[in-house]
């Protein structure tokens, strides 16, 4: 599974290697992707993407979904899935990520990350 036009990770998160800061658009973020996708710095390689990662419906691409689910495989609290908001989440996103965690890592914490904030829902 590919990223097919989902570009949602090129901004929220920092890239040390561009001195790209959180929550800024990648300055090489075209309407076609990635203009430097082969010779994307290491930390864009090594994005976790759950949709990707897990092999969710379609529908939960995060561009379609809102949100983009970040497995972190080091422990804070045990295992845990990072949701960064995308656009405001609603009751019934929160539901699906629990159904989520629930379905494919029932051990796994879930915290939202909104701007500089990360707060568990749980």
């Amino acid at each position: 599974m590919q990223c097919g036009k989902c570009t949602e990770c090129c901004t929220p998160f920092s890239i040390p290697e561009l001195r790209k800061p959180a929550g800024l658009r990648c300055m090489y973020l075209t309407d076609q992707g990635c203009s430097i996708y082969e010779t994307r710095p290491q930390t864009c390689r090594d994005f976790q993407c759950a949709y990707l990662i897990l092999n969710f419906p379609r529908k939960l691409r995060p561009d379609r979904a809102g949100f983009i689910i970040r497995l972190l495989d080091h422990m804070i609290h045990g295992h845990v899935y990072t949701c960064y908001k995308i656009r405001p989440i609603t009751k019934l996103a929160k539901k699906l990520i629990r159904r989520i965690r629930n379905k494919y890592h029932p051990d796994r914490k879930i915290l939202w990350a909104d701007g500089n904030h990360v707060y568990d829902i749980e």
